[in-house]
């Protein structure tokens, strides 16, 4: 593994000259194959460093650098970054890579629109610096370009106030789709953090959800650290003790804990951490994926707000008819994104359901199909998957989906016309 930027540089030549295709990758916490490749190259070996400016309270940080490490750095300045992913092990380059999102989504958008410049060393082994003003074709499509263009070393980017480190949650139990995204709509003025639990496991009739409304919690605390559950659940998973969970948990199971959680769940206001709203799956199942015994697709759309009930009626139906039931879904709002992206996930306002959805061993070309039917379902309603999930889908239902995606792929020619840099998601679906 390089060790600096002179060692990257000569990677790149030697795999040029060999025709040798990588991947780069940060801490592999993508859900699909967007960072996997016969030869991956990390830089977890690179010197890291982070500073912050007074001057426009922005950091630059190593790319290597993981979120938490950035939260952990900013807390002294009473900042912190205006989005914040899903789980905080993911690399500054992976999130941009990606364009991560959180649950604030509706407000602060993707984290590529904070982003005020970042270097990145492209194939020929150049390092360039980009920025909306600088080098502006690479600055829009290196946001959410899955490492095809270059490496990226170093990002400059905003942060925000850290007025409060515990948020007020209030938990909404409500019995259907409709009320969940009327009210969570009217919502969006008062909350910081906004996701709902839907349980899609129930007929197509109703859907208990229950809608997290949060805010800030006036308090003085300043300490920042990571916390345990006070059940243990990755001692268990290390003594291997999920073999036994899988054969529990099947759609029968999580029928009947979707049922008790959501009469038993307190609806009194509580407060929680930054951590605890922003990790939940973090501090108490880092060992998620090993539930499903065949493993699981995570599988995550969004839709136009004035489609999104009937589309996402419509979804499970399909689930249900082809009994490719989602275990957990989640439900979000977003603002339409500001910048032209070349992958934009969000270019209008609207809503988000995620689902995962377990992985068939015996059909699984039968599932595969499924997701096209998803897909198609989807276009039709003018909605797209976002791609940093394990998303099964066509080439020709990706460019009805991101157009601008071809004109990604124009800049890989020019930026790496030997294609050195290549995934397994590229090559199956993004390959012009």
């Amino acid at each position: 593994m390089p060790h600096h930027a002179e060692q990257l540089a000569d990677l790149f030549h030697n795999f040029s000259n060999t025709s040798t295709k990588f991947s780069l990758i940060g801490n592999a916490k993508s859900y699909g194959d967007n960072y996997l490749s016969k030869k991956i190259i990390s830089l977890d070996r690179f010197p890291r460093k982070i500073s912050y400016s007074q001057q426009d309270n922005s950091i630059t940080a190593s790319a290597n650098i993981t979120i938490f490490e950035i939260l952990l750095f900013l807390v002294k300045y009473n900042r912190k970054l205006a989005v914040i992913p899903g789980t905080k092990y993911v690399t500054l380059s992976g999130a941009l890579s990606n364009n991560v999102h959180g649950k604030n989504c509706f407000v602060n958008g993707s984290i590529g629109e904070h982003v005020k410049n970042f270097k990145i060393m492209i194939p020929s082994g150049e390092i360039l610096l980009c920025s909306r003003f600088n080098n502006q074709d690479l600055f829009y499509s290196v946001i959410g370009g899955f490492g095809l263009l270059g490496c990226i070393l170093e990002v400059t980017l905003e942060t925000t106030p850290l007025t409060s480190l515990q948020y007020k949650t209030k938990n909404i139990k409500l019995n259907n789709l409709r009320e969940t995204l009327l009210l969570g709509d009217s919502s969006l003025e008062e909350s910081q953090y906004l996701i709902a639990n839907v349980d899609n496991l129930t007929n197509q009739k109703r859907s208990s959800t229950i809608l997290s409304i949060s805010s800030t919690h006036d308090n003085d605390t300043k300490q920042f650290k990571a916390k345990n559950s006070n059940f243990d659940f990755k001692e268990v998973l290390n003594r291997k003790n999920y073999k036994y969970t899988q054969v529990i948990i099947n759609r029968y199971t999580l029928y009947l804990f979707n049922k008790l959680y959501f009469n038993l769940l307190p609806t009194r206001e509580k407060v929680e951490t930054l951590e605890q709203l922003n990790y939940l799956m973090d501090l108490n199942l880092p060992f998620y994926n090993k539930l499903f015994r065949n493993g699981f697709y995570e599988y995550q759309v969004i839709v136009e707000h004035t489609q999104s009930l009937k589309c996402f009626k419509e979804i499970r139906q399909l689930q249900h008819q082809s009994k490719n039931f989602s275990y957990m879904s989640a439900l979000k709002w977003y603002r339409r994104q500001e910048d032209p992206f070349l992958n934009n996930f969000s270019s209008k306002n609207g809503h988000s359901m995620t689902y995962d959805i377990p992985k068939s061993a015996g059909n699984a070309q039968e599932q595969y199909n499924f997701f096209l039917r998803l897909n198609d379902l989807l276009i039709k309603h003018g909605g797209r998957v976002y791609l940093a999930k394990s998303s099964p889908i066509t080439k020709e239902q990706l460019f009805e989906m991101y157009p601008y995606i071809k004109d990604l792929l124009v800049l890989k020619q020019k930026y790496d016309p030997k294609e050195v840099l290549s995934t397994s998601m590229f090559e199956r679906i993004m390959k012009l």
